[in-house]
């Protein structure tokens, strides 16, 4: 009896006996590894697959990549510059036309990344800047409301525009949860945990085409627009913080409002007058015919045309005269001023 006791407690004690210690040992190192290969897996189809097969995708990181890599021109060519937009200047900015505009000033490159509002571009642009991005001109092209919003693209934003600085800056400035705050810290090293919302979306689209077209006109509303004392006070901090922002790297900032049939374009141009920023009002808005725009907030082929020239003309004219007035182009003057003239357009 003591014999088969004694066997007993020492199969029991032994490393490698069923249940002990070296067996658990065993089985949690091949779970952690096997984790371990899922979780690799799964970034890397994150960062290689996804972008592989969304053209969006793929066109946002190729121009986060060529925004990055923006130097200042040398003495006598035309200088760089970086157009920073959401849809709104993805759809309402002529390429080609813009540039062969301003071909004498300046040399653009263009970063539209949809769904975005001010604090999205602004550690957007503060981590271009700090990790070496150098145009001489930064130029934000958004509507008023988006402008003021305290909105960002969430995760997205978190690992495709802000660095690991940018995100805790944010969190204090806006006060975040700390739930969010970690879920965003999360999403910055994570490919997977900062692009899902958009990989749902690209599968949705795939499976159900016009899906998301046919979920915008449902549930479409004009955004909230504060009255104008509020829209001008916070206009004037936001743009002395980009115009600051933009100066410690030697940039020049200014700002366009884009059509987007959104009121507040007269407290933002005031904002400007008052921060000494260029702020740009090329064609002003609700002055475009409707059949100008593809929906209620995007301007069509023909309404880009017409927004592109008279873009073009405005820093043709802002960088000839040195920056000397802050509204260098005030459509709601066009004629005076040289905005696009509205009511020579059939």
């Amino acid at each position: 009896m003591p014999l088969s006791t004694s066997s007993s407690n020492a199969a029991a004690a032994r490393p490698g006996g069923p249940g002990g210690p070296g067996g658990l040992t065993r089985g949690t190192w091949l779970l952690f590894a096997l984790t371990a290969l899922l979780l690799t897996g799964v970034e890397l189809v994150s960062n290689y697959g996804f972008n592989h097969i969304s053209a969006i995708q793929r066109r946002t990181v190729r121009d986060i990549g060529e925004a990055r890599r923006l130097r200042s021109a040398p003495p006598g060519q035309p200088a760089t510059a970086l157009f920073a937009g959401n849809s709104l200047m993805l759809h309402g900015i002529d390429v080609e036309r813009l540039q062969s505009g301003v071909s004498a000033e300046m040399r653009p490159t263009f970063l539209p990344v949809e769904s975005t509002y001010y604090h999205d571009f602004y550690y957007g642009l503060e981590n271009l800047l700090r990790h070496g991005m150098r145009p001489q001109y930064v130029i934000l092209c958004l509507g008023p409301t988006f402008m003021v919003s305290t909105q960002i693209r969430g995760e997205y934003s978190a690992h495709y525009l802000f660095d690991a600085q940018g995100i805790v800056e944010y969190v204090r400035e806006t006060h975040t949860h700390p739930t969010e705050a970690s879920s965003l810290l999360f999403a910055h090293f994570s490919a997977f945990y900062g692009g899902r919302k958009e990989m749902r979306s690209y599968l949705l689209t795939r499976l159900i085409p016009g899906f998301f077209e046919m979920i915008k006109r449902l549930t479409y509303r004009h955004g909230i627009v504060p009255n104008d004392a509020e829209l001008s006070r916070d206009f004037e901090v936001r743009l002395r913080a980009l115009r600051d922002l933009c100066a410690r790297y030697g940039a020049r900032f200014i700002y366009v409002i884009m059509p987007s049939r959104q009121a507040g374009e007269d407290a933002t141009l005031e904002a400007g007058i008052r921060t000494g920023v260029p702020v740009l009002l090329p064609v002003r808005n609700f002055s475009l015919p409707k059949d100008y725009y593809i929906d209620e907030f995007h301007l069509n082929e023909k309404g880009a045309a017409v927004f592109s020239d008279a873009l073009a003309g405005c820093l043709s004219r802002l960088v000839r005269s040195g920056h000397a007035s802050p509204t260098a182009c005030d459509g709601r003057n066009a004629a005076a001023v040289g905005g696009t003239d509205t009511s020579r357009i059939p």
